[in-house]
């Protein structure tokens, strides 16, 4: 699994952050992994992000629990055919 997706898959898992936010804000800074190193200030700018939804991607930190977990319901859904 490539870096970028680790990222997508994350920001599906940020709390506030939907479809349509995580396209507005793919489409502003390019990567999923550009939204997590932009800045709070660059993020509440971007219309119908704001300071909450900007404050919910700052805060998200902990991809390795979330991955650890995708890759569970991963695992889970393919019949534990999936390696890591």
């Amino acid at each position: 699994m490539t870096n970028d997706l680790l990222f997508q898959v994350a920001l599906t898992m940020v709390p506030n952050i939907g479809s349509v936010q995580a396209k507005i804000l793919t489409e502003k800074f390019g990567t999923a992994e550009n939204i997590f190193k932009a800045k709070k200030k660059d993020l509440e700018c971007i219309e119908g992000i704001g300071e909450i939804k900007a404050h919910s991607i700052k805060k998200f930190e902990d991809f390795s629990d979330h991955n650890r977990n995708f890759f569970r319901r991963w695992n889970s859904l393919a019949g534990g055919c999936v390696s890591r």
